[in-house]
């Protein structure tokens, strides 16, 4: 029997334990445990040994062959739980850039909508003194503002219409009482410069 060349060719990572015991002159009892010192997930602790109680011509027949399959088995749990380990600690590292990204995001986000803020200020200021060109200038971007662009029209519109307030072509009917005006003298120009000479 080739023991240890048997057990090299499981190729095995981690420390094999063997304790063999004698209980009486016709039994033995061999335990056997796969421990992966590598492994950082403490659930590996939890995996018991193998134990075998047999007589030692059982022992030299089936001994390697029993052990084989479990043995691979815990190698594979052990190299997924290390894989796991390592892929928790790579999502951890990334859900922190993650956050970092997103509050770097929310920040300026906030800055954005400080600036909104502090522009809207700055125009009611003006209107509540008359300052409509002024005001108007101090208009936001659009562009810049994307979830008020309804909202800054609007204020556009409305600081157009107060800028143009007591214009003559803003005022009802303005156009067509100015033609009249206009028509009203064309008719008395001709009396008019009759009548001075």
């Amino acid at each position: 029997m080739n023991f240890f060349k048997s057990l090299a060719e499981l190729a095995l990572n981690g420390t094999l334990r063997i304790v063999i015991r004698q209980d009486t002159s016709q039994q033995m009892t061999v335990s056997v445990m796969l421990d992966a010192a590598d492994c950082a997930d403490p659930a590996a602790r939890l995996i018991p040994p193998l134990c075998f109680s047999a007589t030692p011509d059982q022992l030299d027949e089936g001994f390697l062959a029993t052990i084989r399959q479990p043995l691979k088995t815990t190698a594979t749990l052990h190299c997924d739980m290390t894989t796991h380990i390592k892929l928790l600690e790579l999502a951890r590292q990334q859900s922190t850039a993650q956050k970092a990204q997103a509050e770097q995001m929310k920040k300026g986000q906030t800055e954005k909508e400080k600036a909104y803020d502090t522009a809207l200020k700055q125009i009611d200021e003006l209107k509540a003194g008359k300052k409509y060109r002024q005001a108007v200038t101090k208009l936001p971007a659009v562009e810049d503002h994307p979830d008020h662009a309804e909202a800054i029209t609007d204020l556009k519109e409305e600081l157009m219409i107060l800028l143009n307030e007591g214009s003559l072509l803003t005022a009802p009917n303005a156009i067509s009482h100015l033609i009249q005006t206009v028509t009203r003298l064309c008719y008395r120009l001709p009396y008019f410069l009759v009548g001075s000479r």
